[in-house]
């Protein structure tokens, strides 16, 4: 009887040193979570370590238990936010299903090197925002998701504030040297500004030798009777320039031509004078000539009175 009863014990515990060893075995690697019967998702999260130094990384680590019978265990997809915290690599996923348990962990290694990173105040502490985990039904259409969050996060900095009111700066905002410049800002603008200048007028005195006619250009004109029209005397002009080796005058004096044939109403004519103005090859006098007998104008080189 005794004998029964002894091995009766040991059967007993036997069971549950086995079901002991099978819990630990599907909540290894952290996950202490277990999955409630009327729950389909449990979360768990931690950070590693919970206090470090500005600058150092952080691994940061969720376990997500579901029930592989109603959710798909490769829906699930973890959505965090570590702000402003960075993930330095994409994230190391492993999932696993025992039976009735599906796991899913997401490891981070995480550093903060930017302005924000700092301590958060004189507590040190930096608080995570909540994240999500997203997933989808094996029988049911469309994604649900559960929100989590992160357990809260100690940061020291590496100097302390005694150290930064100690340290004597070789120099300050109010203690700099002036800039020196080897060429004076207020006197080379001044130089352009001459040279704009000059650059302006000689453009504007080019432009009216171009465009307007001279005095001489009228004095020539004045020379000729009055009775004469102001187009005759430019033609007067332009053969008298077309026997010279004065190229710009021979072109001024074809330009006035031009003119006055555009002011009667010969658009046509006008635009042939402008272009034996300034064709690359200089005009002739025979070509003067014949624009003037096309024109109806009557000149001493040719002969018409």
């Amino acid at each position: 009887m005794r004998r029964a009863v002894v091995i009766g014990v040991a059967a007993i515990a036997a069971l549950a040193v086995g079901f002991g060893l099978g819990q630990f075995w599907l909540v290894r690697d952290g996950a202490s979570v277990s999955l409630n019967p009327k729950e389909l998702v449990s979360i768990t999260t931690s950070l590693s370590p919970t206090a470090h130094s500005f600058g150092d990384s952080v691994m940061a680590r969720a376990d997500v238990l579901i029930d592989p019978r109603e959710i798909a265990l490769g829906s699930v997809a973890l959505q965090p936010n570590f702000g402003p915290y960075e993930a330095l690599d994409p994230p190391r996923v492993i999932r696993e299903q025992f039976g009735d348990l599906g796991r899913v962990q997401y490891t981070y290694e995480l550093v903060c090197l930017k302005e924000g990173c700092d301590t958060a105040e004189a507590r040190g502490v930096s608080d995570f925002p909540s994240g999500r985990v997203r997933y989808r039904f094996n029988e049911r259409p469309g994604s649900a998701f559960e929100s989590f969050d992160w357990p809260l996060l100690e940061v020291s900095s590496r100097v302390a504030t005694k150290d930064v009111e100690e340290i004597r700066w070789r120099s300050d905002a109010t203690s700099l040297t002036p800039a020196s410049y080897r060429v004076n800002p207020t006197g080379a603008a001044f130089v352009f500004l001459v040279a704009a200048l000059g650059c302006a007028i000689a453009a504007v005195l080019i432009a009216r030798r171009l465009w307007w006619p001279t005095r001489a250009d009228d004095a020539d004109l004045a020379d000729e009777s009055d009775l004469r029209s102001p187009l005759e005397r430019a033609f007067e002009v332009a053969l008298a320039s077309a026997g010279g080796d004065d190229l710009p005058e021979r072109r001024r004096a074809l330009e006035r031509v031009a003119r006055e044939l555009a002011g009667t109403g010969r658009r046509d004519l006008a635009g042939e004078a402008r272009a034996l103005a300034w064709a690359p090859a200089p005009s002739t006098s025979a070509q003067v000539e014949s624009l003037a007998e096309r024109v109806g104008v009557a000149t001493a080189a040719g002969g018409l009175a």
